[in-house]
């Protein structure tokens, strides 16, 4: 089973309700989270959250008894219950996040806004082919959609290799294959798959182990009023 959940806030994350997501966790998953000032504090903490209320709902337990943590290199993990066969991905983006979900291998997921960016000086995480494909875009939109996907594959592979973006990218082949649904990468004798969803407002991409096409699900998350009785309404 390999799960893709994509929430899109209906509003901005008032400070009423990190307050009472922040209660919703664990001392030691609050210390992970990134300095409460910075601009990702709130999709973090809401990432956090939601992967907790996923990987409970999936178990069958309270997300009480859930505890996520990070490897050193910054890789989300179940650190509790322990007996779980679930890999985990979580990426945000704008007000956008997105957890990944997978119990028959690694995954790794990532989203980024449609945005002006100057990918030239990013050419060194490029291959040759990929900037190949980014340049055969017609107008500079398409360009954009061009390498926001290889970026993103990039990203998602990294995350699903568990060594996160704090080493340099590997320099290989990004870039889709026509021929193929999803593109397949070999590292450590082990097959990757990855394929991408290029939406109006964001590309997403995901990378896993398993053979297996995702289910993707899309969901409006409207914070309610009444924090205890938050809910996922369907977009």
């Amino acid at each position: 089973m390999v799960k893709i959940y994509i929430f899109e806030l209906s509003s901005p994350i008032s400070d009423k309700d990190k307050s009472f997501f922040l209660s919703e966790l664990d001392s030691s998953e609050i210390e992970t989270l990134p300095n409460a000032g910075g601009k990702n504090f709130g999709l973090s903490l809401i990432g956090k959250v939601l992967v907790k209320k996923i990987v409970a709902n999936k178990a069958l337990i309270s997300k009480k008894n859930v505890l996520i943590g990070k490897t050193k290199l910054g890789k989300p993990i179940i650190e509790r219950p322990r007996n779980l066969n679930l890999d985990i991905s979580i990426s945000h983006s704008g007000n956008y996040v997105v957890v990944g979900i997978c119990d028959s291998g690694k995954i790794g997921v990532d989203i980024e806004l449609l945005k002006d960016i100057d990918f030239g000086a990013l050419k060194n995480c490029l291959s040759v082919r990929d900037e190949i494909y980014i340049n055969s875009g017609k107008g500079l939109t398409q360009r954009f959609e061009n390498f926001y996907e290889i970026w993103t594959r990039k990203e998602a592979y990294v995350k699903a290799l568990g060594i996160g973006l704090q080493k340099p990218l590997p320099i290989t082949q990004f870039s889709p294959d026509d021929a193929k649904p999803r593109a397949e990468i070999r590292h450590d004798n082990q097959q990757y798959y990855l394929s991408t969803l290029k939406e109006d407002k964001f590309v997403l991409s995901v990378c896993t182990t398993s053979s297996i096409p995702y289910d993707q699900s899309y969901t409006k998350l409207t914070l309610d009023k009444r924090p205890r009785n938050y809910m996922f309404k369907s977009g």
